[in-house]
Parts: structure tokens; sequence; C-alpha cells
């Protein structure tokens, strides 16, 4: 492999889709496939974004051939959307879908909506039949028979990626109503849903319906152990032909946190840089590494890079102080009283001042969107956990030299 052809391997920018280099998910690839082979069980992939949950579905569905429809899901999705989309997706015209009215012979009638014939074992009955325009896909009664007859030849797998992009509201209610259908009836439908997003959506929609925990069931993807990650990047190294040095493998390592996206996105940016360079040596060095990360993180974070870079190159600005220890917490919510008792800590000020200032500079960092507060746990934290990694990472690199082991980092406060 040509080192030009880098993005085959190193894709921040899209999930991976060869198995081959999809490293520390063996078990939750399995994990996954037994999910998808229990009758009833609709599987909930979720995680951190940035973490492979994509990726992980993605390589699935290119291992097993399986055949899939993928919905990209969107802030203004609506259950009936959803079903627009599925059906346009599986080649149904909407237009064709017939309406049958069954007259019993006992005097009875039934409503059938479908792309199939009436209900079979009713004896005595006359059908008519006719067509309608528009077919009301709020009902996930409707939902569950028209994809049911869509897979009545083979399974079909329904990818709904960024889930947590929906709004809650009706939305989660009718979509749980058709899981709970679609486990009902499995044997009858030979259809999975597979749900991609972060895990507080996921806990928020089975919270509100308890009994979806006998039919869903969440996979969490973790983030990935440094000795799966350390074997990502050998492989890199061996079809690329690039070296990367130790120091940088090791903050590789140790800076992602166990996020594929970081490394992802911070060893495109060193392989762009040796070829934009046009250098006959394929190694990557620690100034490498350090104007790799700057770049990435401008990319990452690009609407609001310019004020992220003018805050962290104040040192003694508020708003950089407050990054620096929220970035080497172990936690990613803060309570705001803990800030405030490092600033009257080491600024030697009385409690209002610091309060203060304290205020001033959480409300610059949540207007520039770095941020968040919860005003009624009174704790603040990182917008995501790959905020804070790109944000310690460019503090540490900051407060050294090339040697990276030369010096000690900053006071915080």
């Amino acid at each position: 492999m040509k080192l030009s052809d880098y993005a085959l391997i190193l894709r921040p920018g899209a999930p991976v889709t060869d198995i081959q280099y999809l490293y520390g998910r063996q078990e939750s690839l399995l994990q996954l496939h037994r999910s998808l082979n229990t009758p009833g069980i609709q599987p909930l992939v979720t995680g951190d974004r940035g973490i492979g949950k994509t990726s992980l579905v993605r390589c699935y569905i290119s291992h097993h051939s399986s055949r899939y429809i993928w919905i990209d899901c969107s802030k203004n999705m609506t259950f009936e959307k959803m079903a627009q989309r599925v059906l346009s997706k599986a080649g149904t015209a909407l237009a064709e879908i017939e309406q049958t009215q069954i007259r019993r012979s006992d005097g009875k009638g039934e409503m059938n909506f479908g792309l199939f014939k009436g209900n079979a074992g009713i004896q005595s009955e006359e059908q008519e039949k006719h067509r309608i325009a528009s077919p009301d896909l709020s009902s996930p009664d409707l939902v569950l028979e028209l994809i049911s007859g869509i897979a009545k030849k083979e399974n079909i797998m329904i990818v709904l990626d960024e889930f947590d992009r929906i709004p809650i509201g009706d939305f989660q209610d009718l979509f749980a109503e058709l899981l709970k259908n679609l486990s009902n009836h499995h044997q009858d439908c030979n259809v999975k849903f597979l749900t991609i997003g972060i895990q507080s959506r996921a806990t928020q929609l089975l919270a509100a319906h308890p009994s979806l925990e006998r039919c869903a069931r969440e996979l969490y993807l973790s983030p990935i152990k440094n000795n799966d990650l350390e074997q990502f990047i050998d492989k890199v190294e061996t079809d690329l032909g690039v070296k990367v040095e130790e120091t940088v493998r090791r903050y590789l390592v140790q800076a992602s946190g166990g996020f594929p996206y970081f490394i992802h996105l911070v060893l495109s940016k060193c392989v762009e840089m040796i070829i934009d360079s046009e250098r006959t040596d394929k190694t990557i060095y620690y100034a490498d590494y350090k104007k790799a990360l700057e770049s990435a993180s401008s990319q990452a974070y690009r609407s609001h890079a310019a004020r992220l870079v003018a805050f962290m190159s104040s040192p003694e600005g508020i708003e950089y102080k407050i990054l620096n220890y929220l970035a080497i917490q172990k936690t990613l919510r803060i309570k705001t009283a803990s800030i405030l008792f490092e600033v009257r800590k080491h600024l030697d000020c009385d409690e209002k001042y610091a309060q203060r200032i304290v205020e001033e500079g959480i409300k610059n960092l949540l207007i520039n969107g770095i941020i968040y507060l919860d005003r009624n746990d009174k704790v603040v934290g990182f917008i995501g956990p790959l905020v804070k990694l790109f944000i310690a990472e460019n503090i540490r690199t900051s407060n050294r030299s090339d040697d990276p082991f030369q010096g000690h980092q900053k006071p915080l406060l």
C-alpha cells in the first residue's frame, strides 16, 4: 500500500469498514452477532462520540454480508419520516400500498393495510381493495405490517445511526411501541432494528419504557485498551511503511483515552505532513506530533477553534486556568465549588472576588460551546470526552520543549 493511500486506514472523517483495521472490538462484534441472531432482541449500540460505534456496525455488515437499510437520523426526523425512508429504501412505493376491506360472512369487517394479502385462516370472506395515496405511518402497528411484508423472504437489518440527534418526544414513544411489537411478533417478521447513539439517550429511552428491557439489548462500547491501540499503530506502520517514534507512540496511546478517533485524526495529520514535505524519512517525530495535534484540534472543533486557541494561548487568563483544571480531572463533571476553591487557594483572594472571576470565565467558555453547566447540580464539564482529550494534550505539549521528558507541567492556577 502506498503512503498516499493512508485514508484507507486512517479514517477520522468516516467509519472504518474493513474489519482488519478494527482493533479491540472482537468481543463487541460477538455480542452484536448474538443479539442480532437472538429472536425478539433489538440491539442498541451505545458509547461516547468518537468511540467507534458506527465503525463497529459497518464492519459487522461488511463481514457478514447482511441485507440492511441504513438511516442517518436528524433533528427533524419524525416517526413517519423514518418509516417513509425505510420503505423507500426497501423499494416500496407508498402509492402502491393497498388498503384491504375484508368482509366476513358474519357481517363483521376488518381493515388491513399491507403489501401482502389478508389474514390467513378467515373463512367465508370477500375482499375489496383500493389504493391509498398516503397511508398513516404514525401507527406502529401499520409500520410493523408494512416492514413485515418487505422482509418475508429474508432477514433485514434496519440501522438508525445517530439516534441521539432526534429530539425527545413522540418519536421515542412510537419507536418503543414498534420495538415491543417486533419482539412480540418476531416469528412472523424477519426484521431487526439496530440503533446507534450515545449512552445517555439509550438510558432515557429504556427508563421511559421499562417494558423495552426484555427486547432491547444495550451494547456499550468502552474505550479501547492500550494494547489494542498499540497493535493498530503497528498495523499502520506495516501497511504504510512509516515509523512512529516511541515517544509519539506512547503519547498517542495515553492521550487518546481509548478513543480511536483521536489516533486516526492525529496520525492522518502526521502522514499528510510527511507527504507534503516530500521527505524521504518516513519517521513521525515528536515535533510532527505537536504540529499535527494543533491542526487536528482546529479541525475537530472548527466552529470555535479561534476562540479556543485564544483561551489556550493566554495562561494567565481565568478561562485557561479553568480548562487546565478540568482537563486533568479523572471525571468529566466537576463541581463549580471545587474550581472556586482552587482559585481562592492560588490567588489568595476573598470569596466574592473569586466567585466573580470564575463565573465570568465559565460564562465565556459556555458561550463558545467548550463546556456545559448543569445549574441544578452546580457542576461543569467539557461538552464531550474528545474535547477534554484534545485540550489536555494541547496544554501538556505547550508546557514542554521538543524533549517531552524535560521540565514539568506548569502550576494549574
